[in-house]
């Protein structure tokens, strides 16, 4: 049990009938990179059993406080009852369906003991199952009273304000955006407010909820101008008109040009995304559901041990090798390489991609597939592979790197079970050590330098090209890893080295996490979600549903 401290931060959440997305939103609070702060959950006479998951949860975090009000009296009374009873220094505003990065608390506390008394921050949009479902609103760094007539960018999950001033300024629940209302009434007294460009909020439109409806958002603005700011006609005229040309631009112009644009840009744009598969045909349909574009084509190898082949989707854009292409796949064997080469053999002769991508069936992507493209077509020329060479990792490394190539690996040996591995370090050792100078069953080696990296990569067209071809009149290439070990680690990164567009590589796409001396990488579940989310990567593996489906299902 996390046991709080006197807390620096007060996170005020409204909760009624929660069910769908409380748990999320408050593990979004817990998981923070900031630990110093009380969440207190204001539960508005809920009728489902959100209060009891929230129970549930404070249980266990000494951080979560719990306000069960006797009558129900809407989301701003509710915030208000939170506000009253905080005891941190700064309130920050989250409502119950809306999630934070980790890094929230911090990077906004950072930016209000510079002096700012006032704090938000940019946020994309999520919908019900969590996929995003529109740019990212980049707020600008700084705005004003002024400012904030003509254009809102505040949300309420994004706020972070100083608890006096919350206090001394509660939420006026008579105005239908009283969220509005406050923080233009604050911007009176505050000068400025400090925004954080990145995006440290998941704003959740929900199908009916009030951030999802327009129609009367005009004419409360135009109350809200008038009654609660108390504007002269003048006034509220001119401010009324930029904030309606604000939002024909927002919401209407500025996405109907750029989706011209990208047409314009992306409908050439052609990415194949060979997948890998051996188990649970079930969350492989979910991918290829995530996957769906009309640039994006998938091709599907199953290991040949496996029989649900035919319980794969059906459809124009996704291709499932058939038996008679389809190799039984064996740990560090050389029927990684192949079942890959079979992948990119199907794709390159069904259509000229620009990007041959290869991933797991475990894989899962951490972005839209719209995002995917955009990274492809903006990245048009790289190759993605991780990669190092075997004079770069330190002696001991280095020749446990070399003998995987250097030495004639009989394939039963070759394993995971103990055994194997036995049998196959006394083998090591018997016929060349990892330290000696004297060495026998000693392979011809081809002329050139080894390099290896993660198995997962992202490659041109340029450079599938080149090796089709060279692999074409070099047959000997293919059969020396036929004996070596782990070929799908060094295979592919020494052709790309090989290649004219060896200079072209950046790193791999793929989130992964080993232990220590592990072999294989950690099965990744719901509390690795943000730190996931929020790097560099597209997607991230290991993901088992079996384990915990929480990805596969948002």
């Amino acid at each position: 049990m996390v046991v709080a401290k006197q807390p620096l931060i007060t996170v005020v959440m409204p909760n009624y009938n929660g069910r769908s997305f409380v748990e999320q939103a408050i593990d979004s609070v817990l998981c923070q990179t900031y630990p110093n702060f009380e969440l207190l959950v204001v539960d508005d006479c809920s009728t489902d059993d959100s209060l009891q998951l929230i129970q549930q949860k404070a249980q266990c975090d000494n951080r979560i406080r719990i306000i069960a009000l006797a009558h129900n009296v809407g989301v701003a009374n509710a915030r208000n009852a939170g506000i009253a009873e905080a005891k941190g220094e700064y309130i920050a505003l989250l409502d119950n369906d809306d999630l934070w990065t980790e890094d929230k608390l911090e990077r906004q506390l950072a930016l209000a003991q510079k002096g700012a008394d006032i704090v938000y921050c940019s946020y994309d949009f999520i919908d019900e199952q969590n996929h995003s479902i529109k740019k990212p609103f980049i707020v600008p760094q700084q705005t004003n009273f002024h400012k904030m007539l003509a254009s809102s960018v505040i949300s309420c999950s994004t706020s972070f304000i100083k608890t006096e001033l919350m206090q001394a300024h509660p939420f006026k629940a008579e105005f239908y955006h009283e969220d509005y209302v406050l923080w233009m009434e604050l911007l009176q007294i505050c000068p400025t407010a400090c925004g954080d460009q990145k995006v440290l909020m998941h704003y959740r439109q929900v199908t009916g909820s009030r951030s999802s409806q327009k129609g009367n958002a005009a004419k409360e603005r135009w109350n809200i101008y008038r009654k609660a700011l108390k504007l002269n006609l003048a006034a509220s005229v001119w401010a009324f008109v930029r904030y309606a040309v604000n939002g024909v631009v927002k919401y209407y112009l500025g996405p109907f040009l750029t989706d011209i644009i990208l047409f314009r840009r992306k409908k050439n744009m052609k990415l194949a995304i060979l997948i890998q598969c051996h188990k649970n045909p079930e969350q492989i349909n979910r991918l290829l559901e995530r996957l769906d574009h009309p640039s994006v084509d998938c091709f599907v190898h199953i290991d040949k041990k496996q029989k649900f082949a035919d319980q794969i989707i059906k459809r124009k854009n996704v291709y499932v090798l058939p038996e008679s292409e389809r190799v039984s796949v064996e740990w560090a064997q050389i029927s990684q390489v192949t079942a890959t080469l079979n992948l990119l053999t199907a794709a390159y002769s069904t259509e000229k991609y620009d990007y041959y991508w290869l991933i797991s069936g475990q894989d899962w992507p951490l972005v839209a597939v719209e995002k995917i493209v955009d990274f492809f077509e903006n990245h048009k020329g790289s190759n993605f592979v991780q990669f190092w060479n075997s004079t770069n990792h330190g002696t001991n490394q280095r020749n446990s790197l070399d003998k995987r190539n250097e030495l004639y690996f009989p394939l039963g040996i070759i394993g995971r079970k103990l055994w194997q591995k036995v049998v196959k370090r006394a083998y090591v050792e018997i016929t060349g050590g990892y330290n000696k100078t004297w060495k026998i069953f000693l392979r011809h080696q081809p002329e050139c330098k080894f390099y290896f990296g993660s198995a997962w990569w992202a490659l041109n067209r340029e450079t599938v090209e080149w090796m089709k071809e060279y692999l074409e009149k070099h047959e000997e290439y293919y059969n020396f890893y036929r004996n070596a070990v782990c070929p799908d680690e060094s295979f592919f990164h020494t052709l790309v080295m090989l290649s004219p567009y060896a200079n072209e590589n950046t790193d791999f796409l793929t989130y992964v996490r080993f232990q220590k001396g592990a072999n294989s990488p950690d099965i990744l579940t719901q509390k690795d979600y943000a730190e996931a989310v929020n790097s560099k990567y597209l997607v991230m593996r290991k993901v088992d549903m079996d384990v915990d489906d929480f990805f596969v299902n948002c």
